[in-house]
């Protein structure tokens, strides 16, 4: 209510006069108060408004680094299964290098044993190279003590390829075999495990003359 309003009502001025300092005193700390609040509310919606870009603004850096370390971390898994494999891959070249090597000293050893007592059972000498060829590598194996294993029975496979080519007797130095070498050192030798037809083949051409 304004001072008119109250004048126009028959109010005595001074009461009116007085009655407005009243309501001054009430309506003006209230009218400074809600200006503060609008003031405070105004500043708290800027700083809400600020402060929410920066929250998006640290979501979306925050989001970045990790997508960022997601990636980092992937390609180093990336690499170093890479690594792995192909550490793998060149210890498995190694190994394979070094079994071929073990296999050929192996092999080596075996031939010149199985060379020797091929030699030593009289076997004839030009035949010796053939017959490591033709022999079952998997019969040929060495024990701890450096020999053949199973000799007797690797002698008699050899025996059963080659069965005129071992001496049956030595005589003033001269070793005396069943066949003619002379004709046997052109003839095709015989196929590993044995073979009776070639066998009686390689015999009938060598004109087989038992020896007394």
């Amino acid at each position: 209510m304004t001072r008119q309003e109250l004048i126009d009502l028959g109010v005595d001025e001074a009461v009116v006069e007085k009655i407005m300092r009243l309501h001054g005193k009430t309506v003006n700390p209230l009218k400074e108060s809600n200006e503060k609040l609008a003031a405070d509310n105004g500043r708290l919606s800027s700083d809400l408004a600020k402060a929410q870009g920066e929250i998006k603004t640290t979501n979306e850096k925050h989001e970045k680094d990790m997508n960022d370390l997601t990636e980092k971390h992937n390609a180093e898994v990336e690499a170093r299964e890479t690594a792995e494999k192909e550490l793998a891959s060149e210890k498995a070249a190694h190994s394979a290098t070094k079994d071929g090597f073990a296999k050929k000293e192996t092999d080596a050893a075996i031939d010149k044993v199985y060379s020797d007592l091929l030699t030593q059972s009289g076997f004839r000498p030009d035949l010796v190279d053939k017959e490591i060829k033709l022999a079952d590598r998997e019969a040929l194996v060495l024990g701890k003590d450096g020999k053949l294993k199973d000799s007797d029975k690797v002698l008699a496979d050899a025996k059963s390829r080659w069965p005129n080519d071992f001496a049956t007797s030595a005589e003033k130095g001269a070793t005396t075999f069943r066949g003619n070498p002379f004709a046997m050192q052109n003839a095709t030798p015989p196929t590993a495990g044995g073979n009776k037809a070639m066998n009686a083949f390689i015999r009938a051409g060598a004109n087989i003359a038992e020896t007394e």
